[in-house]
């Protein structure tokens, strides 16, 4: 009888076809969860960059609303500094507008309202009963809240002679309340005090919105951050100091780079006059390895006009660039590997930033401040 079954060759050839056959299943397996891998990554950052997009998107848009525009945007920096604007490290952002939940009419029998000054009708707006040189007495509602670090604007009637305050405490409604405030006398807010007219007919309270964006380290992790000038936790400190009252906007964001786009001259018209930034492209920020920003010490814009220069007045657009890095690393690469860093706008210079095994991915969003050409804002209620 003859034996039966496989030779030894038979058996190294058969061995050898399944390892090979076991590998590239092996391979593939594993070349398909590196992709799910990466995409799970960049879905993460996506989402974490959306959330930044939408909210700086919308806010950009209300600079400048019911405020001068020369006062829009915050640029006051220690004399010698551009303290917005890095090119080293990630840029900070700072612009107000007056917040817009408000209901007021003018005086108008077509518009149902009879009375001098305007009619009033709820939201953030309070006529005002009394002023001293420290506080300005209104009537405010059960859920009307003015928090320790909250700017104020106190206009006569027809919106004449604006005035800039800051509650210096928390104040809660209902009832009339004398809120304890300190007259802005420096800044882009210095201005005089209350006069007799502050507590006149027709005069009104209103709030003042703050957004500074930065971006800072919260338990180990770069976030985005909205510094609102307000001690939400009343424990007498305001943002930044006290990082409590910041209000995390993306994670994971790791730089942020802000360009302006300024509002060429008009007599005569761009683009026969030199624009006045770095690169003479009308563009503030931009320039690789040039600390610059608008200067409030530069000539200011005639109402409703440019005049082509620095001033933050000018101010037309934004333009903002987030890298948002993944969330976890990427255990697929080297201990020192990973995306670059990745440098946009006036920044060259990123050091400080290793590549440690994460993604990074960029995003750039522009917007038109569509409130900076107002002719006389504190006109518009």
């Amino acid at each position: 009888m003859r034996a039966r079954g496989f030779t030894l060759i038979e058996m190294l050839v058969a061995g050898a076809i399944s390892v090979f056959a076991i590998s590239m299943v092996t391979a593939i397996f594993l070349s398909q969860n590196r992709t799910f891998v990466s995409l799970d990554l960049a879905r993460d950052a996506s989402g974490n960059g959306r959330d930044a997009v939408l909210e700086m998107e919308t806010s950009i848009k209300r600079a400048g609303f019911g405020v001068d525009p020369a006062v829009a945007f915050d640029f006051t920096c220690p004399v010698g500094s551009n303290c917005h604007d890095r090119i080293n490290a990630p840029d900070e952002i700072t612009f107000y507008a007056r917040n817009p939940q408000y209901v007021w009419t003018p005086q108008n029998p077509a518009l149902g309202c009879n009375t001098v000054g305007g009619c009033f009708g709820g939201g953030n707006i309070w006529p005002i009963t009394a002023t001293t040189a420290t506080t300005v007495t209104v009537t405010l509602g059960a859920n009307d809240v003015i928090h320790k670090g909250r700017i104020l604007l106190a206009v006569c009637a027809n919106g004449a002679s604006p005035v800039f305050a800051t509650s210096t405490g928390l104040v809660n409604g209902p009832g009339a309340k004398a809120l304890n405030v300190t007259i802005n006398t420096a800044g882009i807010f210095a201005g005089n005090a209350f006069q007799a007219c502050h507590s006149g007919v027709g005069s009104a309270l209103f709030l003042v919105d703050k957004f500074h964006y930065l971006v800072t380290t919260l338990a180990g992790e770069p976030w985005l951050v909205l510094d609102t000038g307000l001690d939400y936790n009343n424990d007498g400190t305001t943002p930044p100091t006290d990082v409590n009252d910041l209000v995390p906007v993306a994670r994971d964001l790791e730089d942020m780079q802000v360009a302006y786009q300024l509002g060429p001259a008009v007599n005569p018209p761009f683009p026969t006059v030199a624009a006045p930034d770095s690169n003479g492209n009308w563009v503030v920020g931009d320039d690789p390895g040039r600390q610059e920003e608008p200067s409030s010490a530069a000539i200011p814009p005639q109402a409703g006009s440019s005049s082509g220069t620095l001033h933050p007045g000018n101010i037309r657009a934004v333009r903002v660039t987030l890298v948002v890095r993944s969330r976890t690393i990427d255990t697929s690469l080297a201990p020192n590997a990973g995306d670059a860093p990745f440098t946009s706008e006036d920044r060259n210079d990123v050091s400080a930033t290793a590549a440690s095994q994460f993604k990074r991915y960029p995003q750039t969003f522009s917007v038109a401040t569509r409130n900076m050409t107002v002719a006389n804002p504190y006109l518009l209620f």
